[in-house]
């Protein structure tokens, strides 16, 4: 004989959601409590997530164009800028149109990087100063910066 028909002629008188055999359990019991706790730690988790998207800066037009250029970038970037191996890699500060241009550019940059500076490989590599617009114009030239240049 089948198990849960054997059981319901024993017990007749049990409810569905008593039944210990149910798959399912009764909509007010502790395990849908449970359940219904868990998916709103999931929602609350999945809102966290999605908002951090909403810290990322913008990025130019035709910026952001080689391996890592714009990895862990946190700061705007403009036009045509940040392009080279790891140009912009953890970029924090603000760069202008047509900057950062070269591998390393701009690599842990956290100063603000105007139009058409640093140009070239390592050019304001891990720059903390301001830099004004055509400004540290080859490899290594403003290497480490913490001055400011109009």
């Amino acid at each position: 004989m089948h198990r849960r028909a054997h059981y319901h002629e024993r017990c007749h008188t049990l409810v569905p959601w008593t039944d210990p055999l149910s798959p399912l359990p009764h909509w007010g019991s502790r395990q849908w409590r449970w359940w219904w706790g868990g998916a709103g730690v999931l929602l609350a988790l999945g809102l966290l997530l999605l908002s951090a998207a909403a810290w990322a800066q913008t990025v130019g037009q035709g910026s952001c164009v080689g391996e890592d250029a714009c990895t862990g970038n946190m700061g705007p970037v403009g036009n045509a800028a940040c392009i080279g191996g790891s140009a912009c890699y953890q970029n924090t500060g603000v760069v202008g149109n047509a900057a950062c241009i070269g591998d390393f550019a701009c690599e842990g940059n956290t100063g603000t990087v105007g139009h058409g500076s640093c140009l070239g490989a390592e050019a304001c590599w891990l720059n903390s100063g301001t830099i004004g617009p055509g400004q540290c114009i080859g490899d290594r030239s403003c290497y480490q910066n913490t001055q400011n240049f109009p």
